[in-house]
């Protein structure tokens, strides 16, 4: 799917064009854009009022390198981040960056999700969940049911 590639494509562009304070940033940005079923996962929206969040600073902001926040659970170490993400692939989750300046390609990234989401009605939603298991098209499935799970918690 086009929306996993696009996803994948600007974590390289940040792992490449940026530092980060720990090592384990770098191996959880490393491991959402490899895993198949993290990366369909994963959104860059705004974070506010939504349950599950990861934020992400680079070295230059001064800020903690790594935050999940879960609900009222608020986790700053990098390896508990870590192990959340492993045992939770299908839980649909924000991916906010800290960046000491705006990112023009983070600034598309966001307003793309932000656009794709507008644009999809649940009702559309359901109807496409139930064409894709018509066909038994058990990827599309699972990207439109996360599209579902994120529409459902913003609209909370």
């Amino acid at each position: 799917m086009r929306g996993i590639k696009v996803r994948r494509d600007f974590l390289n562009y940040v792992l490449h064009h940026y530092e980060f304070k720990d090592r384990v940033a770098v191996w959880v940005i490393n491991f959402i854009k490899s895993h198949p079923t993290l990366i369909q996962s994963v959104r860059f929206v705004e974070t506010s009022g939504i349950k599950k969040s990861l934020r992400i600073s680079t070295k230059e902001t001064g800020r903690p390198s790594l935050i999940l926040n879960k609900g009222p659970l608020v986790i700053s170490d990098g390896e508990t981040i870590f192990h959340e993400l492993r045992f939770n692939l299908d839980e649909l989750f924000l991916l906010e960056f800290n960046f000491e300046y705006d990112d023009d390609k983070y600034l598309e990234m966001m307003h793309r999700e932000r656009k794709r989401l507008d644009i999809v009605t649940r009702e559309d939603l359901l109807r496409q969940i139930d064409d894709a298991l018509d066909i038994q098209d058990q990827e599309r499935f699972h990207a439109l049911t996360m599209e579902l799970k994120l529409l459902e918690e913003k609209s909370r």
